[in-house]
């Protein structure tokens, strides 16, 4: 199995970074297994990452949020958005989109799958603050009893 994992946000503002530190720990949970796995970071999402994500079966995006979750974090099952409605608008081009055009421009989708932590803050740091890091362990603890039982039944 080929997987793609994508960690974005802006590592200048602290909290906001967390995706690219989930990122590494779920790409390593993917390695150890044996599966092929590929990382890529960035400040945010943009279309161009749909031309490095073909051939991929499975694609994890990860982030951090403003929203306040119950567990610290989120993982759900990403259904691609139709853009056709709102347009490609860079501000809010989200894994829903990504998975959206693939369908458009391939004829298919990957599975895609978000992990999202709550950020505490987003000032102007490098530094991710001690709640978020607790929140990013817990989501790689929740991925790695996921990653465990789908190799399982691969």
């Amino acid at each position: 199995m080929k997987v793609f994992v994508l960690g974005y946000g802006n590592v200048s503002r602290q909290d906001d970074g967390a995706g690219h530190l989930l990122a590494g720990l779920v790409a390593r949970i993917i390695k150890s297994s044996g599966a092929e796995v590929r990382l890529w970071r960035g400040h945010q999402l943009v279309p161009e990452v749909l031309l490095e994500a073909q051939g991929y079966q499975m694609l994890f995006f990860c982030d951090a949020s403003l929203k306040s979750y119950p567990e610290g974090f989120l993982f759900e099952k990403v259904i691609p958005k139709d853009m056709k409605a709102e347009g490609l608008n860079m501000h809010t081009f989200g894994p829903a989109n990504v998975l959206s055009l693939a369908e458009q421009l391939v004829g298919q989708a990957p599975e895609g799958w978000l992990i999202s932590v709550t950020g505490e803050s987003f000032d102007f740091s490098h530094r991710i603050t001690p709640e978020c890091k607790a929140r990013i362990k817990k989501a790689a603890r929740a991925f790695r009893t996921f990653w465990n039982n789908l190799s399982c039944g691969l």
